[in-house]
């Protein structure tokens, strides 16, 4: 709300009065005259307060749906399968996953089951590769409390439900075609590893049980 001038037809009193007042009840304080408003001020004031200013709506083809928005717990929108330019070649995200995939698998997996290597290449190369598939795998941890808060914490505590969400509910093609030529080439070395890692814990804690967590 504004003021504005009104002038005394009498004495030429000036006072400033609220805009919404009815014109018939102008007096003036000095003299009890009738009050005119300063009409060029009033339509001026009118016009700026029936200025709008407009937006263009938003194009509902390019918005983004308040369910897919990023918060929290809830997942973030998936992202499309992206079509790149190599050269002159378009090709999609999906199309360059399987082509890092049958490029990259044969490779590892020949180093592995064929001799090539000497035992103690072929020990370290196992162990390194162990190593990439424990990073690998803390990759897609981070990736999935990134996405999705509650879909992280399952990957923490169920690691099976790791492999289903990278190759379930995953949009990273590239991390999917790592991880399985990965898989293909160490899988049966991490799972040796993990079994005897977790025979070692259940003896350890057999024996803190049966001995010296009981005073014995």
């Amino acid at each position: 709300m504004s003021d504005v001038p009104a002038r005394c037809t009498r004495c030429g009193n000036e006072i400033r009065v609220s805009e919404f007042i009815a014109p018939e009840s102008l007096k003036c304080p000095n003299c009890a005259a009738p009050l005119v408003l300063d009409k060029t001020t009033v339509l001026r004031d009118a016009a700026s307060r029936l200025t709008v200013r407009r937006e263009k709506p938003p194009d509902p083809r390019t918005a983004t749906p308040a369910a897919s928005k990023r918060n929290g717990l809830f997942r973030r929108r998936r992202r499309l399968n992206k079509v790149r330019k190599v050269g002159k070649v378009s090709i999609s995200d999906f199309t360059m996953s399987w082509v890092l995939f049958l490029t990259l698998t044969p490779v590892l997996c020949l180093l592995r089951y064929v001799t090539f290597l000497s035992a103690t290449d072929l020990a370290d190369y196992i162990y390194y590769g162990q190593v990439m598939f424990a990073v690998f795998y803390l990759v897609i941890i981070v990736t999935a409390l990134s996405d999705d808060m509650f879909e992280g914490i399952l990957c923490i505590f169920l690691p099976p439900y790791t492999a289903y969400y990278l190759f379930a509910r995953s949009d990273s093609f590239s991390l999917r075609a790592l991880v399985a030529s990965l898989v293909a080439a160490f899988g049966y070395d991490v799972a040796v590893t993990s079994y005897e890692a977790a025979v070692s814990a259940i003896d350890a804690v057999q024996k803190w049980i049966g001995g010296g967590a009981l005073g014995y």
